[in-house]
């Protein structure tokens, strides 16, 4: 069905799939974010390479950068705009929405390096996975849609 036979959707159905969207996020982004603060008090952690340990700090802050990504809209949509709905709100929720899963894919990329790396004692190994789980995560979350936008 063509975009512009669509009725539009009302802004309070918006909002509320904006932050119902990040709300289901959120905790799978907060999980594995403990997951690897965790990690990091590890004996395992303290034996891997200095390659791999800075590569697990890059994922972790680009773990915590999803997560902040994801709050933002809710705090922005109590405090800015003291919970009402509004276009503007729309737009600048959005931009976090969809921007979050891009370090969100950075994290497990990295973290995936770290955990082929390991697992399969091949640095060509372990980039060609995590090159392998960059472009998967990157296609299904932000090439499909804009393929799809485009012919839609």
């Amino acid at each position: 069905m063509a975009q512009d036979s669509c009725k539009p959707t009302p802004l309070e159905t918006q909002v509320d799939q904006l932050l119902t969207e990040a709300r289901v996020i959120l905790p799978g982004v907060q999980a594995l974010l403990g997951f690897q603060l965790t990690v990091t008090l590890t004996r395992a952690f303290e034996q891997l390479p200095q390659a791999y340990k800075l590569a697990h700090a890059a994922a972790l802050c680009s773990i915590g950068l999803a997560v902040i990504l994801l709050m933002a809209p809710a705090s922005l949509h109590r405090i800015s705009f003291a919970g009402q709905d509004d276009p503007d709100f729309v737009k600048i929720g959005s931009v976090f929405v969809v921007a979050a899963p891009f370090p969100l894919a950075l994290g497990i990329t990295l973290d995936t390096y770290v955990a082929a790396g390991r697992a399969l004692d091949s640095g060509a190994g372990a980039v060609i996975l995590a090159a392998a789980a960059a472009l998967m995560l990157l296609s299904m979350w932000y090439i499909y849609p804009l393929w799809r936008r485009a012919v839609a």
